[in-house]
């Protein structure tokens, strides 16, 4: 008999609670309910906090690794490895999936997702494809750009989501989103144009990188129309073949000067910690999206990104300048404007009587025609959940 035909293994419970609990004397449900009365007595900041600690400290720790040679060492394209890098973390989420798929019931998703053979060849071999040169160039990127300037190129991925979605016919093109969109690209612009520097091999690898993981996205949420997966059940799928891609690449490319100089350089045990940082990043996104709203997820998003900006150009020493600084909080406040338009315009509202509080006496008993018309404005549209690079 296998683990999943056995549901006593999988209980944390002894065999006599097990049935003293439950009727069916079923264990895995018992623990699902456990881990579920548990998950939601965790304040929601604790998910918050979890999630950027892992996805900044995951780029921080790819930009270490990526970079452990000095200078001009890196100034061989294969130095860096960033094909292995990539391989590497996807091997280990293959395992690491598949070790969960079979002790835990964290991937019960994947029993209920009819997954046949045509259907993964059309659809998730598309997405991995474009998942694995995501992976690639992000990752390139780092040899050749600033993490502070990586991230406010990293805010147009909205945008090309956006573009690619009109073009693919998933959505039809609406006014509405195209100020908000202008905006984004224009801050984008402008904090290149502040960039010291400047790079433009990093920028084109970077903007590929970018374009391919705006289909990934896309693709993905033509795939979760008609299946219920979750970052994690994705991928369970996706990193077995992503995996494969990438050790195609990494063979061709990188294998003939990788030597032993690059492991003793980063360590076994750093390798090893980089892959479970990677992994860990997987399961705060499945812990962040199902425990808080998309508001929250937006907001962290925004606010990790300026954390990375600003410990980044610390680390390093990465000068920015007030060009840069002004264009990066113009494609914020567009990014929050296009994902929650209901917040930016209550930001918006808030400022001049803000302003007007510390000049006027506040008149009580009134609401104000703007605060009345924010009642009234729907959400427009929910968040995309990014991955990016951070696998």
């Amino acid at each position: 008999m296998s683990n999943r035909e056995n549901p006593q293994k999988y209980s944390v419970l002894p065999p006599d609670r097990d049935h003293r609990d439950s009727e069916s004397g079923d264990g895995r449900v018992i623990r699902e309910t456990q881990e579920e009365r548990a998950l939601s007595r965790v304040p929601a900041a604790v998910f918050v906090c979890f999630w950027v600690a892992c996805s900044s400290g995951l780029i921080l720790y790819n930009k270490s690794v990526l970079q452990v040679f000095p200078k001009h060492i890196l100034a061989i394209h294969s130095a860096a490895f960033p094909m292995f890098l990539t391989t590497f973390h996807l091997a280990f989420a293959t395992c690491a999936t598949q070790i969960l798929y079979r002790t835990t019931n964290m991937l019960q998703g994947v029993d209920h997702t009819p997954m046949s053979p045509a259907i993964y060849v059309k659809a998730v071999l598309p997405i991995g494809l474009s998942f694995s040169i995501s992976l690639i160039l992000c990752n390139s990127a780092y040899m050749y750009l600033s993490v502070a300037f990586i991230q406010m190129i990293k805010s147009s991925t909205s945008v090309m989501v956006l573009v690619i979605s009109w073009i693919l016919g998933v959505s039809k093109p609406n006014r509405a989103v195209l100020l908000p969109v202008l905006v984004i690209v224009s801050g984008v612009f402008i904090a290149s144009l502040g960039e010291l520097a400047f790079s433009w091999i990093g920028i084109f690898i970077q903007f590929g990188g970018t374009f391919t993981e705006a289909v990934r996205l896309v693709l993905m949420q033509q795939l979760l129309s008609s299946y219920d997966m979750n970052p994690l059940t994705s991928l369970y799928y996706f990193a077995p073949i992503c995996a494969v891609m990438n050790g195609v690449a990494f063979y061709i490319f990188e294998y003939p000067t990788l030597t032993s100089k690059y492991f003793a350089a980063v360590g076994a045990v750093n390798l090893v910690a980089n892959g479970y940082v990677a992994f860990a990043l997987n399961i705060s996104l499945v812990l962040l999206i199902g425990k808080t709203s998309s508001l929250v997820v937006c907001l962290s998003g925004v606010g990790k990104d300026m954390i990375l900006v600003v410990v980044s150009s610390i680390i390093w020493s990465t000068p920015f300048t007030m060009l840069q600084l002004y264009g990066y909080s113009l494609a914020l406040g567009g990014l929050v404007w296009y994902k929650e338009p209901q917040v930016f315009v209550h930001c918006l509202s808030v400022l001049p009587r803000f302003s007007a509080s510390h000049s006027a006496p506040r008149r009580l008993g009134r609401q104000s025609k703007s605060d009345a018309e924010l009642d009234e404005v729907p959400l427009a549209r929910r968040s995309t959940q990014l991955n990016d690079d951070e696998v």
